[in-house]
């Protein structure tokens, strides 16, 4: 069972707050809506180009096979749409016979169009419907949904590679409308039963959105926010990853050596949307334990560390909670300094409680693990190898009052080292760390005496 994303904010009106029930992840939009992405002086730019995209009026006559006069009059009661949206517009669409042939007549345009304006405006006005009520999905799925895949993926991969404005909004909706109709969300629909070939071949060009490296930022974030849509069913999260390892690609492109995040490293939409991506394959166990050989921990930490936007650390921390106590993540964490900064985050203020639960199920897993790792063999296995790590777990007063009698027992030495190197004291003098210096002093003084 997903619990819905933390809430950045307690408003009414905040999308993840209205959008997501504790029984599960609904399907209405949240963050992973692409009018969303990008900040602010982008968002507005999108939200302008759309406004006026609006307010096209498509020649539907041009369309063979179009109800003409019932898409003007719903064209019209589009042009009415509330900035914010609202789902008064649809109305048309509450008569049955209206509904079918408007949402049939749609797709027919898109069929057979070939005027960019036009089709942007189409997968614009279904994107809207669906957002507006995600319910009105219904009408593009049933026995017409594999017909409907097919022509949105056309689309797709006609205008993927455009650098054009129009057709980057094209691509953007397109990327979440084709994501919606496989999976409507909790009680608007199924999602479509896996393997299935249309699935397969959307999750393919997100995949390589992903894994190519000269990849726009732009085209990742579409991609990014189809799979915070699909990535929400279980079915769908398992076969994808399996066939696609998204989570190693989300692992890459957190890893600050990646191209695309030296070049975007401040971007806070980004780190959120792979941490929402990342949130979202950890419900898998299978999947949390092959996270643990990729460098999420430790990217996350350190976007823990850098980044104060609020949705970005509330992603991080439940992705943290996740992955406690699956594969050897706990350890890794606290090898990493995680209790430290768990700290820093638990002393914030936070607008969602939700957050403030989530750091204290890490924090207590973490403790408890702190003990448990506090072992003399783990100890030896360090000095061994030359890799003392001076954690949270050697630092422990009572990590060497418990274990006193088991570093040399029966007067033998802790550890025994093959083909052992004689060095001077002058050599060890010159790499004695601080910690070293305080001991060598106290003996020393002891001996003196």
């Amino acid at each position: 069972m997903i619990r819905r994303p933390p809430r950045s904010t307690l408003s009414s009106s905040s999308a993840a707050s209205d959008v997501y029930k504790r029984q599960g992840i609904n399907a209405e939009y949240g963050d992973d809506h692409p009018s969303t992405m990008g900040d602010h002086v982008e968002h507005t730019a999108t939200m302008n180009q759309e406004a006026r995209l609006r307010k096209h009026s498509p020649r539907w006559a041009d369309y063979p096979g179009v109800p003409v006069d019932l898409l003007d009059r719903f064209a019209v009661d589009y042009k009415g749409r509330a900035a914010d949206g609202d789902a008064k517009w649809s109305a048309m669409l509450d008569d049955d016979s209206n509904a079918e042939a408007i949402a049939n007549g749609l797709m027919s345009a898109l069929a057979n169009c070939g005027n960019s304006t036009d089709m942007a405006y189409v997968v614009l006005m279904m994107d809207d419907l669906i957002q507006d009520l995600r319910s009105r999905a219904s009408l593009f799925r049933g026995d017409k949904l594999d017909e409907n895949i097919d022509i949105l993926l056309r689309l797709l991969e006609n205008h993927a590679e455009s650098n054009a404005v129009e057709a980057d909004l094209l691509n953007q909706r397109l990327m979440h409308l084709i994501a919606v109709l496989f999976y409507p969300g909790l009680g608007y629909g199924e999602a479509v039963e896996c393997p299935h070939p249309g699935l397969t071949k959307f999750c393919k060009i997100c995949r390589d959105r992903l894994a190519y490296p000269d990849t726009s930022l732009r085209q990742i974030l579409h991609a990014l926010s189809a799979l915070q849509v699909l990535l929400r069913h279980q079915g769908i999260r398992q076969d994808a990853n399996e066939q696609f390892a998204f989570h190693r690609h989300c692992a890459q492109l957190l890893n600050p050596t990646s191209k695309l995040l030296k070049e975007h490293q401040n971007n806070n939409q980004l780190l959120y949307q792979l941490s929402f991506c990342l949130w979202l394959l950890s419900y898998d166990p299978a999947i949390a334990e092959a996270i643990a050989a990729t460098d999420v921990v430790h990217n996350m930490l350190r976007v823990m560390r850098d980044v104060t936007k609020e949705k970005v650390l509330r992603m991080c921390i439940a992705c943290f909670r996740n992955l406690v106590d699956k594969a050897d993540h706990n350890e890794t964490m606290i090898e990493q300094g995680a209790l430290k900064q768990l700290v820093v985050l638990r002393n914030k203020t936070w607008s969602d409680e939700e957050v403030v639960e989530d750091l204290a199920v890490v924090a207590d897993a973490l403790a408890k693990s702190v003990k448990i790792l506090s072992s003399v063999d783990k100890y030896r296995a360090e000095v061994k190898t030359g890799q003392l790590d001076w954690t949270p777990v050697h630092k422990s007063e009572s990590f060497f009052r418990e274990n006193a009698e088991k570093f040399a027992p029966l007067g033998k030495p802790m550890i025994e080292f093959d083909d052992l190197i004689p060095v001077s004291y002058t050599h060890l003098r010159a790499h004695e760390t601080p910690e070293h210096l305080v001991c060598r002093l106290l003996l020393e003084k002891k001996k003196k005496k």
